[in-house]
């Protein structure tokens, strides 16, 4: 299973990009600027710590957190529900729209139902293959 999250926009400070489930547009991201470089990284699901804990009150069908693994001087990149910089340390966050952020700091909304319909898109596919993030910078050229 392929995630690919197509990076399109920068402030210097938070990243906007489009999320894909083997290719299909599923919704959009966004991220501190500079914090995940681009490239693969295997996912797991991550059953510790607080957002794991607050996530299994919040959500019946929830499972773990989706964590990409060996992301390169990071430790716990996490997909969660968030709207603006201020809700993230440098995980990535789910949206079902996205501002232009040439003028505003970065934002996405409806969070909430954005990272459910993922989330639960997504899940099954643990336990049963590999499942991978793909990141794309804007500039990187796929032939």
């Amino acid at each position: 299973m392929i995630v690919t999250l197509r990076r399109y926009q920068a402030d210097g400070q938070t990243t906007l990009g489009l999320v894909l489930i083997e290719g299909w547009f599923e919704c959009y991201s966004l991220e501190r600027s500079g914090i995940v470089p681009a490239g693969i990284y295997e996912a797991k699901l991550r059953t510790k710590g607080g957002l794991h804990k607050k996530y299994s009150d919040k959500f019946m069908f929830h499972r773990g957190m989706i964590w990409l693994r060996k992301v390169p001087a990071r430790t716990f990149i996490q997909c969660h529900i968030g709207n603006k910089l201020k809700d993230t340390k440098g995980c990535i966050l789910l949206g079902d729209t996205a501002n232009n952020n040439e003028h505003d700091d970065g934002y996405i909304g409806y969070s909430t139902n954005a990272y459910m319909r993922f989330y639960t898109k997504l899940v099954p596919y643990f336990g049963r293959e590999q499942v991978f993030f793909h990141i794309i910078d804007p500039m990187e050229v796929r032939l």
